[in-house]
């Protein structure tokens, strides 16, 4: 799990157990959704899943994030802003470019599936029309960082 802090905010544990809970939503949702792609690597065929509406429904309203690579290079993606490589390995939190994302992978010898959920929006240059925020349900006040830092749950 991801160390999720806040700093100058005076109710950090109420701050940090709203996002929490909102994120196992998000993760509960965003699994469910993820899912079907185990059988895909079994059969080895991804065809199947992108003549499924709903699949393709779900994938633009929830706004996630699929990245496909066939031999580490870049079969199939839905967001074009993301740069994003094959080496992350198994689920977890990731830094990007624009922000915060939880991601999960499968793979075989040959595919690697990357599916993620956008948790916070991070730029480069904020302004007052361009603020970190975070994309998941709740009120938060500003302050909340994501860190790679391992913390015990």
């Amino acid at each position: 799990m991801a160390l999720i802090t806040y700093t100058y905010v005076s109710s950090t544990a109420y701050q940090t157990t709203q996002f929490r809970r909102a994120f196992e939503k998000e993760y509960a949702a965003f699994d469910a959704w993820f899912h079907p792609f185990s059988d895909s690597l079994s059969s080895a065929s991804l065809s199947g899943l992108f003549e499924n509406k709903l699949f393709l429904e779900e994938l633009e309203e929830k706004e996630y994030a699929l990245f496909v690579f066939q031999d580490k290079k870049f079969v199939v993606w839905t967001d074009p802003v993301i740069k994003l490589d094959s080496d992350l390995s198994g689920k977890g939190f990731v830094q990007l470019n624009n922000g915060w994302y939880f991601y999960e992978k499968l793979e075989n010898e040959v595919l690697q599936i990357i599916g993620l959920t956008h948790l916070m929006e991070i730029y480069p240059k904020p302004n007052r029309f361009l603020e970190t925020q975070i994309l998941l349900p709740g009120q938060y006040v500003p302050g909340l960082t994501i860190s790679r830092d391992s913390c015990a749950t």
